[in-house]
């Protein structure tokens, strides 16, 4: 969770947030066939979602869903440096 609430500073602010993107994630490691999409931004806005790491089960990804014309470079970089963070992650 560290990872994501440095980049998600509303995961800090809202324990129950951070509570439910914690619960996903830890029962998605138990169990990997689970599907799993949480939304760690605004709601509202669900441009940034953690899901189920195909090429890695019981890992978790961060993803970008803006449309594909507005995604910009530093989205590509943040979605780059969390998921190499996740990976990093024993």
């Amino acid at each position: 969770m560290a990872v994501l609430e440095e980049e998600f500073p509303g995961l800090r602010a809202d324990p129950y947030a951070a509570e439910t993107v914690s619960d996903a994630i830890r029962k998605h490691a138990l169990k990997p066939g689970d599907w799993l999409e949480v939304i760690v931004d605004a709601p509202a806005v669900a441009n940034w979602r953690v899901k189920a790491d195909r090429d890695h089960p019981g890992r978790v990804r961060l993803a970008c869903y803006r449309l594909p014309d507005l995604i910009t470079a530093d989205d590509e970089a943040r979605e780059q440096r969390i998921n190499d963070a996740l990976l990093r992650i024993p």
